[in-house]
């Protein structure tokens, strides 16, 4: 039996049907994220052994644990050849040396896949295949055999981190129900509205996407839909939900996005930070990665605060700091040797939310 199957089934405890993620420190809670592993398939996860250092309380990956489609052409790619070829890769993401180490911590690794793990590039829900792929996805984190992830309508779910609950994952799957013009259907929809509106004592909610969310001024990568961003927004006013930060995976750099004029959308200011390469990124893909990001992706949504993204290997990290008045939140993406490369430090008053004096889709 796998580790991680102890740890969600017996570290990981229900309280009022709610999975509560067990911390070390209540007033101090380290989140770490990852993206885009094994693209070939051969390269090590050396990155979760500065990962390991770290020490998080929990690890949550963003999508693409493998890629089990396969490239033909630049931005050409098929459908896995077999389910012999896609367990395989599976079996070889989770026994890397690297990842094994770091499962023997014990830090639970929770999760949401993304296209490439799900199957297909930027597919959706005409897959035929995604049932299977599920089980295949679930199998990997060791997801319990009785867990409802594994027979509703997408592999969505919510923890608590810590028996305060101050802070909440929200997983969400932009992939079992995509559309043209709903990334999520309306069965997540109405779960997630019930997710934000209905934990009182939560100050942080943590929503994961396996695709960015924020932008829509780049012609690459994939997003969500101008739809699915009114209706975010919409459920944040109508229930006056504070404490809103989005992540994401994908793209094969890191950066930390913001939503320009975020207090006449949803009363406060909403970030975004995206996580993405563990095994490979643009700048490794690209000698010049940065400056051709920096030519073709608008500023729009950056911070501005130089550099604006990191193209090399990474993983994210979110450290809270409960213990002052007003908390600390620290987004951070962080290089294949833990040192820091982008980081917003933020207070919690920033992300409370205040009356919006007007309001208009743009």
């Amino acid at each position: 039996m796998g580790i991680l199957v102890f740890l969600i089934a017996t570290l990981a405890v229900f309280c009022a049907c709610q999975l509560v993620i067990p911390v070390k420190d209540e007033q101090n809670i380290k989140f770490s994220m990852g993206s885009c592993n094994k693209f070939y398939g051969y390269e090590p996860s050396m990155i979760f052994e500065a990962i390991r250092e770290y020490r998080p309380d929990v690890f949550v990956w963003t999508g693409d644990v493998v890629y089990a489609d396969y490239k033909v052409l630049p931005g050409i790619w098929r459908t896995p050849k077999s389910h012999k070829i896609v367990a395989q890769k599976f079996e070889k993401a989770k026994q890397d040396p690297y990842y094994q180490a770091f499962l023997q911590t014990g830090t639970p690794v929770l999760g949401i896949w993304d296209d490439h793990d799900f199957g297909i590039n930027n597919g959706g829900t005409e897959f035929e295949g995604k049932e299977w792929m599920r089980q295949q996805w679930l199998d990997f984190i060791d997801e319990p055999l009785s867990s409802p992830r594994r027979t509703r309508s997408g592999m969505y779910e919510s923890y608590y981190l810590g028996r305060k609950r101050l802070v909440k994952v929200i997983l969400l799957d932009n992939r079992y129900n995509r559309q043209k013009r709903d990334t999520f259907g309306e069965e997540q929809w109405q779960w997630l509205e019930n997710e934000l509106s209905n934990s009182p004592e939560t100050k942080v909610f943590l929503l994961v996407f396996g695709i960015q969310f924020l932008v829509e001024d780049r012609y690459i990568p994939e997003t969500v839909s101008p739809e699915d961003r009114d209706r975010l927004y919409s459920i944040i006013n109508n229930h006056n939900v504070s404490g809103v930060i989005l992540l994401s995976g994908d793209v094969h750099f890191g950066e930390i996005l913001k939503l320009p004029c975020s207090r006449h959308r949803i009363g406060y200011e909403l970030y975004e930070i995206t996580s993405s390469g563990m095994t490979h990124s643009v700048g490794q893909q690209m000698p010049q990665g940065l400056t051709i990001l920096n030519i073709n992706f608008p500023d729009t949504y950056n911070i501005h605060t130089l550099p604006l993204r990191y193209v090399h290997r990474n993983f994210g990290t979110i450290e809270f700091s409960f213990n002052q008045q007003d908390p600390l939140i620290r987004l951070q993406v962080r290089a294949i040797d833990g040192s820091l490369a982008l980081e917003k430090v933020l207070l919690l008053s920033q992300l409370t939310y205040t009356c919006i004096i007007s309001y208009s889709k743009h």
